[in-house]
């Protein structure tokens, strides 16, 4: 674990997540899904927004074929089981914001055998890096920005946490991150149940300050 920005502590009462890649092993082949697209480089809902509607209902397609095979086969990341117990003991939300589709993301929820409290998908609002999702996450949650901890495997899930001003958990497990990537975040890890030890932290900080 490693703590990288001198953001100030306070009391988490939600913690919000990505799904592919974060919740779950990455499954999403994304250089034979660009492939099968046309595309070499670049988001793909974003790339799919600047075309005609034909072509907009092909890559969906296509793009909502692969979500439902990484879905049938999600596999927990490391440390799921472990934060989640240790959310659900201690009262703290849970949430999901995700550029998967709705119907992928609660098959995928249903596989793991997890749930959340909010789960807010591309049909809900804008996809990250736009904070709006994390923002109707936490507005579904009862809380304000700056009680939720976003965490992510990749640049978008830190600039979206960051928009919305919460502290930030960068999952490093991606070979796409960069050393900004890292220094972006508030925290740093490697697996999921690392982010137990930065809420025992910040709840410690957060009760001294109250003595």
């Amino acid at each position: 674990m490693k703590s990288v920005n001198g953001n100030s502590a306070g009391m988490i009462r939600a913690v919000i997540f990505d799904m592919d890649g974060t919740l779950t092993v990455p499954r999403i082949d994304w250089i034979a899904l660009k492939t099968e697209i046309g595309i070499e480089s670049g988001p793909v809902l974003e790339h799919m927004q600047t075309q005609p509607p034909e072509e907009q209902a092909r890559i969906l397609e296509i793009l909502e074929r692969h979500e439902h095979e990484a879905a049938l086969n999600a596999e927990p990341g490391a440390g799921l089981r472990e934060l989640f117990c240790y959310l659900e003991q201690r009262g703290i939300k849970r949430a999901i914001v995700t550029r998967n589709s709705r119907k992928a993301s609660l098959l995928t929820l249903s596989v793991l055998g997890v749930k959340v409290d909010a789960l807010i998908t591309r049909e809900d609002a804008p996809p990250k890096p736009d904070p709006k999702g994390l923002l109707l996450a936490a507005e579904a949650m009862g809380c304000d920005g700056a009680e939720c901890m976003m965490v992510g495997d990749y640049k978008f899930d830190i600039m979206a946490g960051k928009s919305a001003g919460m502290r930030t958990a960068l999952v490093g497990r991606d070979a796409r991150l960069k050393q900004e990537d890292y220094g972006m975040a508030d925290h740093a890890v490697e697996s999921l149940d690392e982010i137990i030890g930065i809420l025992d932290s910040l709840a410690r900080i957060e009760n001294g300050a109250g003595h």
